[in-house]
């Protein structure tokens, strides 16, 4: 049997991707995911979990996503039959197999399924509660609940100068720490707090225009960083559970290093994870 997803967008161009036999596909707005798709704004970066079976499907959408549809009715997670059509903001993915004599079988929730199918199940399920949790800065893998990155918006201009001066210095700072991002994540962070302080010190200028635009800027970057803080621990979670040493020191110094020498029990945490994942690489016998 050829299983498949005809995804169509928003725009109305087609996408085709082949489904194989238990295989978990994940689709979302992240370049990590199985299936990205850039085009459609309502995917939350890791939003739906497909995996198909002989005569059906398994659907899971992230907990804290936008809400999906499956024939057009609200869907959660559950089994849905093959001809079945998942919609999402203006997307349509339709999930189809080269059998025409099989009818088209609408979402499933009273049937008893084998135990191959409960173990599909549960790794589903297991997928949905683990974004979840992660999302909300849980301690799924590590043990010690993640930290937030920023605190309240800096709203006030220091004393100590003319604030025009000080809204430059503090722009400049900003933009210099901002195009390093890549590769110093920490001052990235930083920079955020510095266009802040920047808006502050505009406002308190009277250059109002100049200060919008240096707090809209501090946003699109608070929320760029907070997006790749939260899939760093996506990233960490997935591999302690496939035991994927690689994995495990990747993301956890890709935390360690948007926490600097912030973080605390959790910083030690991870250094922690990240001895214990030592070796050659690979994945764990």
């Amino acid at each position: 049997m050829t299983a498949q997803m005809l995804i169509t967008g928003p725009d109305g161009a087609t996408a085709r991707h082949a489904l194989a036999m238990g295989e978990r596909v994940t689709i979302g707005s992240s370049p990590h995911c199985a299936i990205a798709l850039h085009h459609e704004p309502a995917l939350a970066p890791e939003h739906i979990l497909v995996s198909a079976e002989q005569d059906r499907c398994w659907v899971a959408a992230a907990r804290d996503a936008a809400p999906i549809a499956v024939d057009g009715r609200p869907f959660a997670q559950g089994y849905v039959g093959w001809g079945a059509v998942i919609t999402v903001g203006a997307t349509r993915i339709a999930l189809v197999r080269d059998q025409p004599n099989a009818a088209p079988r609408p979402a499933e929730s009273g049937n008893r399924p084998s135990p191959v199918l409960i173990v599909a199940l549960i790794a589903a399920v297991g997928w949905a509660v683990t974004t979840f949790r992660t999302a909300d800065g849980g301690a799924a893998g590590v043990g010690v609940p993640a930290p937030e990155l920023f605190g309240a918006a800096a709203s006030e201009c220091p004393a100590d100068g003319a604030p025009a001066s000080r809204a430059e210095l503090f722009a400049a700072r900003a933009l210099a720490a901002e195009e390093r991002y890549p590769f110093a994540p920490a001052g990235g962070v930083r920079a955020v707090a510095d266009l802040e302080r920047a808006a502050a010190c505009y406002r308190a200028a009277g250059d109002e225009a100049t200060a919008a635009r240096a707090a809209a800027r501090a946003e699109r970057l608070r929320r760029r960083i907070a997006e790749d803080y939260r899939l760093a621990q996506i990233r960490l979670d997935r591999a302690i559970g496939r035991g994927d040493r690689d994995g495990v020191r990747e993301a956890a110094d890709a935390l360690l290093a948007l926490l600097g020498d912030a973080g605390g029990e959790y910083a030690l945490a991870l250094r922690d994870l990240r001895r214990r994942f030592g070796g050659q690489g690979g994945e764990t016998p």
